[in-house]
Formats: structure tokens, C-alpha cells, sequence
């Protein structure tokens, strides 16, 4: 059996994406599951705590299902931005969070708060802008965007779902890192891996 991981241990050993535009999922596996009635199939701590230390000081773009479901509790981000089509009051998503009615204007704003002033010396994790879902936002950013990367948790196991994550994105990506898998965390759903998927262009993220 293999031994169980600490989500540090993870960090420390994967590539890190720096100052790119990433997208951060997770995806059952064959299925390609990742949502049923526009909440998470799954609730595991080390891919909730995988996908917020990845998050963390960085911008964060999420549709407006999505940030209601996993977006407005997260720590440590420097913001967020919402997508959604239906308008809402300006104080409905909070402080240091905005609201985009598409994915061009939410890269925009999430570019201007990756450069916003109060950080003097910006790390390479204040630049990074991540896709975190839905499937709409997911399919625009690998279409129009040129995401850099991808940073994705499997989830091994026949999981019940009604929207799965865009297919063909294979072509694009080259797997850089892979975890293994451990059976042990979400045994309810057969296990998890965790893996970085680089942009085939891309030569110099560390």
C-alpha cells in the first residue's frame, strides 16, 4: 500500500506554475465527471486542500455556480473574479472580489488585480491567474485562452455526475508530473492522483 501523502510533500515535489494562466480541476476518472447539479460529486480534504494551496495569492476566475460552491471560503487568494450573465448587486460577492459577464473581461480584471499596487516585490504566485470552473469557463479557456498549464486531481471511481470536463484537451498538454495513485485518500470513490499538464509551447515554466 502505498503511503498516504501530505499535501506539502505534493507541493514541494510538482512543478510550480508561476506567472502564467493555469487551470485547476478535478476530474473523475474514466468518466471525466466534475459536477452534478452544480455542486462537487465528491467531498475529499486533500484535493480541497491541493487545490487551495495551488490558489493561494494567486487570482482566482470561477463561474458564478462555482464560487458559490467552493469560491467564497477559500483563504489566502489575492482575488477572485465571477463569471456570470445575470446581473448582481455590486456588494453581492463581496470584498476583493468582481464580476465579469465574460471570460475576456475577467482575464482583464484579473490581470489588473495580479498587478494592483500594495505588493511592492510581487512573487511569481501573486502573477498566476487560475481557471477554477465550470465546465463553461473550463471549454472558453482551453479554446480561447491559451492556458499554460493544467493542475489536475483525479478521482478514480464510477462517480455519479451530470457535467463532465471538456474533452480533446489532451492534444494541447503533455503530462510534466504525476503523483501515483493512493487509494487511501477518497477511498469512497476508489482513490485520487494527482498530475501537471504543461502547454505543449511552453518551455520555461520551473
Amino acid at each position: 500500500m502505498s503511503k498516504r501523502p501530505t499535501v506539502e510533500a505534493l507541493l514541494n515535489s510538482c512543478p510550480r506554475l508561476g506567472q502564467r494562466l493555469g487551470i485547476i480541476a478535478a476530474v473523475a476518472s474514466p468518466s471525466g465527471i466534475i459536477g452534478i447539479d452544480g455542486k462537487l460529486p465528491w467531498s475529499i480534504p486533500e484535493d480541497r486542500a491541493w487545490f487551495e494551496r495551488h490558489v493561494q495569492a494567486g487570482i482566482l476566475i470561477l463561474g458564478r455556480r462555482s464560487w458559490e460552491e467552493t469560491g467564497a471560503s477559500i483563504p489566502g487568494v489575492r482575488g477572485s473574479v465571477v463569471v456570470s450573465s445575470t446581473p448582481r448587486p455590486a456588494d453581492y460577492y463581496g470584498p476583493a472580489t468582481a464580476s465579469a459577464s465574460s471570460l475576456d473581461d475577467a482575464l482583464e480584471s484579473a490581470s489588473f488585480m495580479a498587478a494592483g499596487a500594495g505588493v511592492e516585490e510581487p512573487t511569481e504566485a501573486h502573477a498566476t491567474l487560475w481557471i477554477g470552473g465550470g465546465f463553461r469557463l473550463y471549454e472558453e479557456a482551453m479554446a480561447l485562452a491559451r492556458p499554460k498549464a493544467l493542475y489536475l486531481t483525479r478521482i478514480h471511481g464510477d462517480v455519479p455526475g451530470d457535467t463532465k470536463f471538456p474533452t480533446g484537451w489532451e492534444d494541447g498538454f503533455f503530462l510534466r508530473w504525476q503523483s501515483g495513485h493512493f487509494p487511501e485518500i477518497g477511498a469512497q470513490v476508489g482513490g485520487v492522483s494527482f498530475e501537471v499538464w504543461h502547454d505543449n509551447g511552453t518551455t520555461d515554466v520551473t
